[in-house]
C-alpha cells in the first residue's frame, strides 16, 4: 500500500505549528479597553479561520487514509483467507507424501528381493530350465505366462518406483514454494498491520492538536465577547443621560468651587469634595476619598496603568495608587488584591473595603467601597467615577466578594 507519507509529515508539522496567538493567561490587572479587546478579537477570529481552513484540509486526508485502510483491511482479511488454505493444502500434501513414501518403500522391499533372487540364480534367471521343467505341454503354457508376468511385475514395479520418486520430489518443491509464499505473506501482513497503526496514531495526533487549538480558540473568543459586553455595559451606564446630568452638575459644581477658593485663597484646580456621611470620613477612607476625588472628571482608564501624573489609571492601579497615597501598601493586580485583607459579607461592608465584580473574568474589576451601596473605580470608559452597587449592570455581576483592608 503506498501512502504519502510526506505530505502527512508535513500536515502533522502544520497542524503543530498553529501555536502562535493561542489562548493567553488571564490578564494580571483590570479589564482591557475595547479597541484592545476587538484587535484581539480578530486576531483570534483570523486563527479560527485558519484552524478552519486546516481541519477541511485535515478532514480530506482523513477521508482517503480510511478509504486505504479499509481496501488494507480487506486484502489483509482475504491474505490470511489465503494462507489458510494453503496451510490447509500443505497439511494435505504432507500426508500424501507419507503414503508415497510408504509405497516406494514397500516396493523398494519387493525389488531388493528379486534382485537378491536373481544374485543367487547366477546373476539371470535360467528361463529354459524353468520351460523345460515342465510336465507336458499345459504345463509348459503355464509356465511361459508365469514368466511373462514376473517380467511385467518386475517391469511395472520398477516403472512404478520412477513415478512415484518423481511424485515426491514435485510435491516436495510444491510444499517448499507453498512455504516461502506463506513466509512472504505473513511478512507482508506484519508490515501492512505495522502501516495501519501507524496511520492510525497520526490520525489520533493530528486530530487530538487541531481539536485542542480549537477549543483554546472558542474559550479565548467567549472570553474576548464577555469583555466586549462589559466594557459596552459600563460605556451606555456611564454615558447614560442621569450620568451625565450628574457629570455636567459636579463640574459646574466644581469650576464655581474652584472660582470662589481662588477669590479667597489663591489656590487653584481643587475639586469639589463628595459628601460623605459623617462615619464615612472618619479614618484611612478619608484621605483615600480625597485622592479619588481630585480625578473625578479628570482622568481616562488605560489598561495596565497606574499614572497620577497623567490621570491614567486602570481599575486596580485606581486602587493601588489611592491606597498608596495615603501610606498603605496593597498589590497591583485584581489577583493580587483579591487576596489582600480579609473576607467579609457585603452586608457588613464598610467604606474603605474593597469589592469585585466578575465582569471578563471572575473578580477582573475592582473599586472601593464608599457606603451605601456606591463605590468608586476607574471605569474602563469614564475613568475614575462613582457607581452604585445596586445598578443593574454591577448588581448581575456582583457575587458578594468584598475585602477589608482598613482596621
Amino acid at each position: 500500500m503506498k501512502v504519502n507519507k510526506k505530505r502527512m509529515t508535513v500536515s502533522l508539522v502544520l497542524t503543530a505549528g498553529l501555536t502562535y496567538t493561542t489562548v493567553a493567561p488571564s490578564i494580571t490587572y483590570a479589564n482591557p479597553s475595547l479597541s484592545q479587546i476587538n484587535k484581539e478579537t480578530q486576531q483570534q477570529q483570523a486563527l479560527k479561520a485558519q484552524l478552519s481552513d486546516r481541519q477541511q484540509e485535515l478532514q480530506s486526508e482523513l477521508d482517503k487514509i480510511n478509504k486505504k485502510q479499509l481496501k488494507l483491511t480487506t486484502n489483509i482479511s482475504d491474505a490470511q483467507a489465503e494462507i489458510n488454505k494453503a496451510n490447509d493444502k500443505i497439511a494435505a500434501l504432507k500426508d500424501e507424501i507419507k503414503i508415497i513414501n510408504k509405497r516406494i518403500k514397500e516396493r523398494q522391499g519387493l525389488l531388493n528381493d528379486r534382485l537378491v533372487s536373481i544374485y543367487k540364480n547366477g546373476g539371470s534367471i535360467n528361463y529354459l530350465d524353468v520351460l523345460f521343467g515342465s510336465k507336458n505341454f499345459g504345463d509348459f503354457i503355464d509356465r511361459t505366462k508365469a514368466l511373462y508376468t514376473i517380467t511385467q511385475q518386475d517391469q511395472k514395479i520398477i516403472n512404478d518406483q520412477k513415478n512415484d520418486q518423481k511424485a515426491v520430489s514435485v510435491k516436495k518443491k510444491t510444499v517448499e514454494k507453498k512455504q516461502t509464499s506463506n513466509v512472504a505473506k505473513l511478512e507482508k501482513l506484519k508490515s501492512d498491520l505495522a502501516e495501519v497503526e501507524k496511520l492510525q496514531d497520526q490520525r489520533k495526533l493530528a486530530v487530538a492538536a487541531l481539536s485542542n487549538k480549537q477549543s483554546d480558540v472558542s474559550k479565548k473568543l467567549a472570553q474576548l465577547s464577555g469583555a466586549a459586553s462589559d466594557v459596552r455595559h459600563i460605556s451606555e451606564l456611564s454615558y447614560s443621560p442621569a450620568n451625565h446630568s450628574s457629570s455636567h452638575a459636579n463640574t459646574a459644581e466644581k469650576n464655581k468651587s474652584e472660582r470662589s477658593a481662588s477669590g479667597s485663597s489663591g489656590k487653584s484646580n481643587q475639586s469639589t469634595p463628595l459628601t460623605l456621611s459623617a462615619s464615612v470620613a472618619t479614618g484611612g477612607i478619608s484621605g483615600i476619598l480625597n485622592y479619588g476625588n481630585q480625578f473625578i472628571g479628570r482622568s481616562t482608564y488605560a489598561f495596565g496603568a497606574s499614572s497620577p501624573s497623567t490621570g491614567q489609571f486602570d481599575c486596580s492601579g485606581f486602587v493601588h495608587a489611592a491606597f498608596a497615597a495615603n501610606g498603605i501598601g496593597v498589590g497591583r493586580s485584581t489577583s493580587a488584591l483579591v487576596n489582600t485583607g480579609r473576607p467579609v459579607s457585603y452586608s457588613q461592608a464598610k467604606p474603605g473595603d474593597l469589592i469585585f465584580f466578575d465582569t471578563y473574568k471572575t473578580n477582573g474589576h475592582v473599586g472601593i467601597y464608599l457606603g451605601g451601596g456606591r463605590f468608586i473605580g476607574s471605569q474602563s470608559s469614564t475613568g475614575v467615577a462613582v457607581a452604585s452597587v445596586n445598578n443593574v449592570y454591577w448588581k448581575e455581576r456582583f457575587s458578594g466578594v468584598v475585602r477589608r483592608v482598613l482596621n
